[in-house]
């Protein structure tokens, strides 16, 4: 952006209307108009984290999207891009519109919001929302937020898929959760793949193969035992019963540790009780 535009004066762009400027938004200031702030909605502190770091990474982008003041100066959204300037302490540029209707404000952030796959779709990526759902379970791994339904923005996750042989890698994986689809979900599935690769790949390909095949397998196979358990889950019991994804995450985990140790399992369980399981 020229310098120019950096600094350039506020121009209105109604008569007696709103008008807009371009802001180098420091930490500081940002702080000081969160505390002006009109009543906004629940902060949402994971979309906070996500925003911040890419901001730290180099990856925020100013897209047009402005922060609006209203009539009485009060701040009318943007808290949670202004809460990521503070958390982060990188000076942003932004767009700012002033002097906003309240009649407005109902229809601020009312768009239809991009998923990270919609972005993976506009960079030409095929199987979009498969690949994000797998990106996601990858990152959650790597960031030890495995039992959470947190995912990546949209720059960490396409930084992610581009680094090192993550795409290449990945392919395979999504051919190897093709196999055991009807017991985890395929998104999820080429995550864990991916993740289990990591360390020990072919164990990984038998394991997830196995997994949906039932092949080669007896009792006190810890994959046997996590396919039994993995079908409970389809029985006429748990049919209107939702089971959620960090549940089966950590039975996979719990039956893939076990056959990393080589250790048999007759049972497989996990609570919430429990500390959550990590890769070995």
């Amino acid at each position: 952006m020229a310098n120019a535009e950096r600094v350039m004066k506020k121009q209105q762009i109604t008569p007696g209307g709103f008008y807009l400027a371009i802001v180098d938004v420091t930490p500081q200031l940002a702080q000081e108009w969160l505390t002006k702030q009109h009543i906004n909605r629940t902060l949402r502190d994971e979309k906070i984290d996500s925003y911040a770091s890419d901001m730290l990474a180099g990856r925020w982008r100013q897209n047009g999207q402005t922060i609006c003041f209203m009539v009485d100066g009060l701040l009318g959204n943007g808290q949670h891009r202004l809460h990521a300037v503070v958390r982060s302490g990188c000076t942003i540029t932004m767009a700012i519109a002033y002097n906003v209707s309240y009649d407005a404000l109902e229809s601020i952030d009312r768009g239809i919001t991009k998923t990270v796959a919609d972005i993976y779709q506009m960079h030409g990526i095929q199987n979009q929302h498969l690949v994000a759902g797998a990106i996601a379970t990858i990152w959650r791994g790597r960031t030890k937020q495995m039992q959470t339904a947190y995912i990546p923005s949209a720059g960490e996750s396409l930084a992610l898929y581009n680094s090192g042989n993550v795409k290449d890698r990945l392919a395979h994986s999504i051919q190897i959760a093709r196999k055991s689809s009807k017991f985890i979900a395929m998104g999820l599935g080429a995550g864990l793949h991916f993740l289990c690769a990591e360390k020990d790949k072919s164990l990984a390909d038998v394991f997830f193969t196995m997994l949906g095949s039932g092949e080669r397998m007896g009792n006190g196979d810890p994959v046997y035992a996590l396919r039994q358990r993995l079908l409970t889950f389809k029985s006429k019991e748990h049919r209107h019963v939702q089971i959620r994804p960090a549940m089966r995450v950590a039975l996979t985990i719990k039956a893939w540790n076990a056959e990393r140790e080589g250790r048999k399992m007759l049972t497989l369980r996990w609570n919430e009780n429990e500390d959550y399981p990590e890769i070995l």
